[in-house]
């Protein structure tokens, strides 16, 4: 199964034909209930409700607690402790477990001696010993709360771990980027051939798994981010302007320095447009993308990351002409409940990135009817039709980002009918109660 055809296989909105059983909410709630362990990657702090989190731990908390709140069975979060959280707590229906967690770069003395010997200051994180001993816990944790799901995101070493304390489990492994298609094939088919789904955030994720390990086609499927759109309606007040807003982490694969070159551009054309830049400065680690990617323009990515050239962030304010000081804003992280009034005051929601398994922004603006501009990478263009629902430029094209962003603030009367198209596709297709229905059948398939 190759090309269109592994899309349509991988979409999660297929469920219906395989599950001809499963057709409403009504049915799924009937069923015996389910019970499920989200191991989150040991690194990702979790704190309930969510309100400081990357956009995994929050597809996991908005998902199980529709789940839960449904019927349909338990969740249990298995993740790093953190100071000042017990290891233990129910809230919101919803368990949670914090499991032992040693920093790669300390670890067990025995290991740090093996790694000085061969000259490595960590453990690669496609290893199989990569964070061993935070997979190993929490196999231990789901076998002992009787897990019959085991969802582990992102790291296919997990899976073997999990597989020979949980022998009887189901296990999901779902991927938010594309090492499955990156790393070696040897590496990567033993390990994922022990997992009963492999799930991606997008089909420009799971076609490539598709075409490269065949036999496991079955296995794979599209379940995508999502949004609440009711949290994020639209606003009835807001004011025209020309502000334009980027919402994300500060990181070189963004493309946030492609952004304020081309908003130099737009400045001068609009002399009232704003940028504001929300997101904390997380940068990718150079191993998780640039060295992998085969794009040219993520490879180039490299120089961001050289000695005295790797403060992304100082390397940004040092690309904002002084003219512009005052028209180009870091607001550094804000807690998501913070975010819907800051779409609300925007004019133009822009996703710049040189690589992007989905585009969270993108579905957030488009709830909230906020424009959108985005480069033609990855999954945005599954999200986004250009001239539809939004525009898509090309990749590292300041000029094209700044015409499309002109045009965009230039004509709200050409852009409003893709304003409404945009909303509406959402509603119908990225709401979480939706996705969390896609998730839902998806594991009843898998412990029938």
């Amino acid at each position: 199964m190759h090309g269109r055809g592994a899309s349509r296989l991988c979409r999660g909105t297929d469920f219906a034909e395989l599950l001809p059983t499963l057709h409403c909410a009504t049915t799924l709630q009937t069923l015996s209930p389910m019970r499920i362990a989200l191991v989150n990657q040991p690194w990702s702090r979790f704190r309930p409700p969510v309100d400081r989190a990357d956009s995994i731990a929050i597809w996991s908390y908005q998902t199980a607690r529709r789940f839960v709140a449904s019927g349909q069975g338990s969740v249990t979060f298995l993740s790093r402790n953190d100071a000042g959280q017990p290891s233990f707590e129910v809230r919101d229906g919803l368990t949670f477990r914090r499991l032992p967690y040693w920093p790669k770069r300390r670890g067990y003395t025995w290991l740090r001696r093996g790694l000085d010997a061969l000259g490595w200051q960590d453990v690669p994180f496609d290893h199989d010993a990569f964070h061993r001993g935070f997979a190993a816990w929490a196999g231990t944790w789901a076998r002992r709360d009787g897990a019959e799901v085991v969802h582990v995101h992102n790291f296919s070493q997990f899976v073997p771990i999990v597989r020979r304390v949980l022998p009887e489990a189901r296990i999901v492994l779902h991927m938010h980027c594309s090492w499955l298609a990156q790393l070696p094939a040897a590496l990567i088919e033993p390990r994922i051939a022990q997992a009963d789904g492999i799930w991606g955030c997008s089909a420009h994720l799971m076609d490539p798994v598709v075409a490269r390990f065949p036999p496991l086609g079955t296995r794979c499927r599209v379940v995508p981010n999502g949004v609440d759109v009711a949290e994020f309606a639209p606003s009835t007040r807001r004011p025209a302007g020309q502000r334009i807003l980027f919402v994300g982490r500060l990181s070189p694969e963004k493309g946030v320095h492609t952004l304020v070159e081309a908003f130099t551009r737009v400045a001068h054309v609009l002399p009232g447009a704003t940028l504001k830049l929300v997101g904390p400065h997380a940068p990718t680690p150079l191993d998780f993308l640039a060295k992998l990617d085969e794009a040219p323009e993520v490879r180039a990515l490299g120089r961001f990351y050289e000695p005295g050239n790797d403060d992304y962030l100082g390397a940004l304010t040092r690309l904002v002409p002084s003219a512009l000081k005052t028209r180009v804003t870091f607001a550094g992280e804000v807690p998501p409940a913070r975010l819907p009034r800051i779409y609300a005051a925007s004019d133009v929601l822009v996703n710049p990135s040189l690589s992007e398994s989905f585009g969270m922004s993108l579905v957030e603006a488009m709830a909230a009817e906020v424009p959108v501009v985005a480069t033609k990478v990855g999954g945005m263009p599954e999200i986004v039709s250009d001239g539809g629902t939004g525009r898509l430029v090309p990749a590292d094209d300041p000029r094209a980002l700044a015409d499309a962003l002109i045009e965009t603030l230039r004509e709200p009367a050409r852009v409003r009918p893709w304003v409404r198209a945009a909303a509406a596709h959402v509603r119908h297709t990225y709401d979480w109660s939706h996705v969390t229905r896609q998730v839902t059948r998806a594991y009843r398939e898998l412990v029938r």
